[in-house]
């Protein structure tokens, strides 16, 4: 039998309403269930020819509401596109994303240090299963970077941490048996054959 501080206790736990269950955008939802597409007909020995269209709605609300992993100290992503050009804006804690790392620099220090508004202009493509980017610019606050402490930046701690791969321009395969990528307005379109 129960004593009472024991009934007690489960009175008020019974007492607290019940928490909602985390509840997920729309646009969420649908980027999550294209990206299991896609992922379950890559791994399929012959994958299903089809083209899955991802449009910026749905890659900013997963990344916004937790469904892909950032790097330690970046912040509310938001990206947007035209043909072949993806804009990317992010509050970035340079400290904590260089946590790792010291600059030896102090010019370098003092401008990777500290919380900023990012942005990043890039050129971005995919075809034959190779995906490529090419950073055409980034800004700090509004502050245009210059290329050479961006490939700094890049060299110094980014491949580092995420490997030889990264960097202003990056050529990679494509996952999940993506042949095309095409980047529209605030879409993009990826064919996996």
């Amino acid at each position: 039998s129960l004593a009472l501080p024991q009934l007690a206790q489960l009175g008020r736990v019974l007492a607290i309403p019940p928490q909602p269950a985390v509840s997920h955008s729309d646009s969420y939802q649908s980027a999550q269930r294209k990206l299991k597409e896609i992922s379950e007909n890559g791994r399929l020995a012959r994958p299903q020819p089809r083209t899955t269209v991802l449009t910026a709605d749905e890659i900013n609300a997963y990344l916004a509401e937790g469904g892909g992993a950032l790097p330690e100290g970046v912040q509310r992503v938001r990206f947007s596109s035209v043909p072949t050009m993806v804009t990317a804006a992010a509050r970035i804690d340079f400290d904590r994303l260089t946590a790792s790392r010291k600059m030896s620099n102090p010019w370098m220090a003092a401008l990777f240090s500290g919380v900023h508004e990012v942005s990043v202009e890039a050129q971005a493509t995919g075809s034959g299963g190779m995906g490529s980017v090419h950073v055409g610019s980034v800004a700090i606050d509004g502050v245009k970077v210059p290329r050479v402490a961006m490939q700094f930046l890049v060299d110094y701690y980014l491949k580092l941490k995420y490997g030889a791969n990264v960097g202003l321009d990056s050529r990679f395969p494509l996952p999940a048996r993506i042949d095309v990528a095409v980047v529209g307005n605030n879409q993009v379109a990826v064919t996996q054959r």
